[in-house]
């Protein structure tokens, strides 16, 4: 959580191997954490001018869903689940081209079919670590997204009492209960995550919000 640390770290690293695209990824997500999203545009098109490579494309296609623009983030993502640019195995990755395609009209059954793609790929992660409570906490948001209330509801309150000092954990349980018509859940819980610092403006950019 110390991102201005992190940055000075990924931009060291870029200067000692700028080749590494790796480092522009993850530069751009220190970035975007600090709400510095035009900065972070500008090293993910440096990165891909180095190379293409699916972390780049989503933290593309994370900058562009952000400021609404779901078409640009589609193609990014795919991009990012691709054989041929990126990853079809990567669980997150298709659930971030599912959140992106809810939102294009007449690309809603895309939309599920994305995030079943990642419910299913998740699933043996989740099944051989079962202590490993982000998993579980991405599981229970893909349950909301996909309707199932009961197991959303139970993996989201899990991972909250796992670890409750865990801003994204508490933001991912704040969506879950929203789509699942828990509101004074979802409330309490995005509170929580801002008090533990999740950026406001990733909040303010959610659209289930």
């Amino acid at each position: 959580g110390n991102y201005s640390s992190a940055e000075s770290a990924f931009r060291e690293s870029i200067q000692t191997e700028p080749d590494a695209v790796y480092a522009y990824a993850n530069l751009s997500a220190a970035l975007i954490r600090q709400n510095r999203e035009d900065e972070a545009l500008v090293i993910l098109q440096q990165g891909l001018q180095v190379r293409p490579n699916g972390r780049l494309y989503s933290n593309l296609g994370n900058i562009l869903f952000n400021r609404g623009d779901y078409v640009g983030s589609a193609k990014a993502f795919e991009h990012a689940v691709s054989t041929s640019k990126g990853n079809n195995a990567a669980y997150l990755r298709w659930a971030n081209l599912a959140d992106t395609l809810r939102w294009i009209p007449g690309r809603e059954r895309d939309s599920q079919q994305a995030y079943r793609n990642a419910a299913a790929l998740l699933k043996p992660l989740l099944e051989s670590t079962p202590d490993e409570i982000t998993l579980a906490s991405r599981m229970g948001l893909y349950a909301a997204k996909l309707g199932d209330k009961e197991t959303a509801t139970q993996l989201s309150q899990k991972a909250v009492a796992t670890k409750p000092d865990n801003a994204d954990i508490r933001f991912r349980a704040a969506v879950a209960y929203e789509l699942t018509n828990q509101r004074d859940a979802a409330l309490k819980e995005l509170t929580h995550a801002q008090q533990l610092g999740y950026p406001t403006r990733l909040i303010s950019t959610e659209p289930d919000l």
